[in-house]
């Protein structure tokens, strides 16, 4: 087993400082055999039927870029801790109406993971976790989109 443990369903590969660093979503066989494989193969297609052949330079030049640039950012987005929220089974408020010591201005009790989470935290049910920001769940690059991963699903998206 390569996954060192798992968060919800995504396994963690690497971690620093307890914090996961390097993990993957629940679809990650969509990305890996799926995602993947559509875009070497076009970019394959594409070299062998047009760029090798008869291709200005300056498209060459452009081409091979942005093709780095469409799998570092789908690895970006696909191996990357999307903001996951740390479980919370108590919180403590300064001001406390209720005297349960709990702050309901900042957090919110979430039922499916039996934990606090903060306001713009959402659940994600295809991974099992608390993202913060969480945006949604990507089939295609087979993770929860969030406050950490965001720029580089941007980044995928657009160069794809």
């Amino acid at each position: 087993n390569v996954a060192r443990y798992y968060i919800g369903f995504m396994p963690v590969l690497f971690e620093r400082g307890g914090e996961p660093v390097v993990m993957m979503g629940s679809w990650w066989p969509m990305c890996m055999f799926v995602t993947l494989p559509l875009i070497v193969g076009t970019v394959l297609i594409v070299t062998f039927t047009l760029v090798v052949p008869r291709a200005p330079l300056w498209l060459i030049l452009g081409y091979y870029p942005l093709v780095l640039v469409t799998l570092v950012g789908l690895c970006g987005v696909s191996c990357r801790n999307p903001g996951l929220v740390a479980k919370r089974e108590k919180v403590y408020a300064a001001d406390d109406p209720e005297g349960d010591g709990v702050d309901r201005i900042k957090w919110v009790w979430n039922d499916r993971v039996k934990s606090f989470r903060p306001r713009g935290a959402l659940y994600c049910d295809s991974n099992d976790v608390v993202v913060e920001n969480y945006d949604h769940f990507c089939p295609w690059t087979g993770t929860s989109i969030g406050r950490n991963n965001m720029f580089c699903f941007k980044v995928f998206v657009i160069s794809v």
